[in-house]
C-alpha cells in the first residue's frame, strides 16, 4: 500500500471515529436531559417486583415473596396509593414497631 492509500485509510478512520464520538456525546446528553426533566417534573424512582406489583420499595433489593430483583420505575411524587391497593413494604424500608415491654 502506498502513502496515498494509507492517508486515505487514516482519514476515513478518523472521520468514523469522530462520527461515533459525536453520536455517543449526543446520546449521553439526551439521557442526562431526560433525567433532569424527570426530576424537575416531580417524579421519583420506586422499586417493585415484576411478579408481585403490590411489593414496593424506595431502595433496590429483592422481593420478600419470590426473591426476584426489584425493578425500578418512575412514579409521580404526589401520587396517592388507593387503600385497596396499599403496597407491601419490602423489608428494611418500613418503620420498626416499638418493643411491647413484655418479655
Amino acid at each position: 500500500m502506498n502513502f496515498r492509500g494509507k492517508a486515505t485509510w487514516v482519514g476515513i478512520s478518523f472521520i468514523v471515529l469522530v462520527v461515533v464520538a459525536v453520536g455517543v456525546l449526543v446520546a449521553w446528553r439526551t439521557v442526562l436531559h431526560h433525567q433532569a426533566q424527570t426530576r424537575a417534573e416531580g417524579y421519583v424512582t420506586i422499586y417493585t417486583c415484576p411478579m408481585h406489583s403490590n411489593v414496593v420499595s424506595d431502595t433496590p433489593g429483592t422481593c420478600p415473596s419470590c426473591g426476584m430483583k426489584l425493578m425500578p420505575m418512575q412514579r409521580l411524587k404526589d401520587k396517592a396509593v388507593p387503600a385497596a391497593a396499599a403496597p407491601t413494604i419490602a423489608p428494611g424500608t418500613a418503620p420498626q414497631a416499638p418493643p411491647s415491654g413484655k418479655e
